[in-house]
């Protein structure tokens, strides 16, 4: 692969996890995306919530 070939690649995988963050930014939104006061068991469970609603509409 050329360079070319190897910076297209790479810009398209960042430009995909950047929307990736963005989007995950704007599902979670409450609290400045903080869990306040969440016990361990909460966050995992928001965290496994929130990457299942992010990966359903992905």
């Amino acid at each position: 692969m050329g360079e070319p070939a190897v910076r297209k690649s790479v810009e398209r995988v960042l430009s995909k996890v950047e929307k990736h963050n963005k989007f995950a930014k704007a599902v979670f939104h409450g609290n400045n995306q903080q869990l306040i006061g969440a016990t361990y068991r909460e966050q995992l469970m928001a965290e496994g919530c929130k990457r299942l609603i992010i990966n359903s509409l992905d």
